[in-house]
């Protein structure tokens, strides 16, 4: 009686030790089992964040590359050209393959043709409030040195983002030289585009200038 009695009374204990020890070892496996899924799909989040965010950004930044139609001394070509900045101006472009974009000095940067580097064009990024009559002038005299005809063009049908712009031509038996001032943005843009008559990239250069965008 007195065992049986004993026993009854430990009974309840030893089941409630038991349950309490299976309870310990179920939340330690849970445990283990949570933090090797957390440690796993941590990483897959993060991406999944990344990648919106690049998503986001990528909707308001420019392609890095952008497809360029120009002609080349009467030939029809159409390349992808790669977005390049200017940290001299700050400024980005689409830049053909053969072409390659280098700062010439403070406030001036020189885009040449890799094969010929005489076939360049000059980019100044001037401030908006610039005396335009003063530019001219000072282009008139620039292009002097090639030849005292100077030429004032128009801009051609497809060039509409150059329909205000002031363009002057000169040239002698083997050079040409083109100057633009254009209203571009917040600022005015000169182009000084020094070409062969023999190597006619002016379309090219002006089709790659048309993409200047202040940064």
């Amino acid at each position: 009686m007195n065992l049986n009695k004993w026993g009854k009374a430990i009974l309840p204990s030893l089941v409630g030790v038991l349950l309490l020890a299976g309870c310990g070892t179920a939340e330690q496996s849970d445990d283990k089992v949570s933090g090797g899924k957390t440690t796993n799909q941590t990483p897959k989040t993060v991406q999944t964040e990344n990648t919106d965010k690049s998503s986001g950004d990528s909707a308001t930044e420019q392609k890095n590359e952008q497809l360029l139609t120009y002609t080349v001394n009467g030939e029809q070509k159409e390349e992808s050209a790669k977005l390049v900045n200017s940290d001299n101006q700050g400024y980005s472009m689409y830049v053909l393959p053969d072409f390659e974009l280098t700062a010439e000095e403070p406030n001036k940067d020189m885009l040449f043709l890799k094969d010929n580097d005489k076939i360049s064009m000059r980019i100044e990024i001037l401030p908006a409030d610039s005396d335009m009559e003063q530019l001219k002038e000072n282009t008139k005299a620039q292009l002097g040195a090639v030849n005292s005809d100077i030429k004032e063009l128009q801009a051609s049908n497809d060039q509409q983002w150059l329909s205000d712009a002031s363009i002057m031509q000169a040239e002698n038996t083997s050079d040409q030289v083109t100057a633009y001032i254009v209203k571009k943005e917040d600022n005015i843009v000169k182009m000084t585009i020094f070409s062969k008559k023999d190597a006619d990239y002016n379309d090219a250069f002006v089709k790659m200038a048309e993409t200047i965008k202040k940064n």
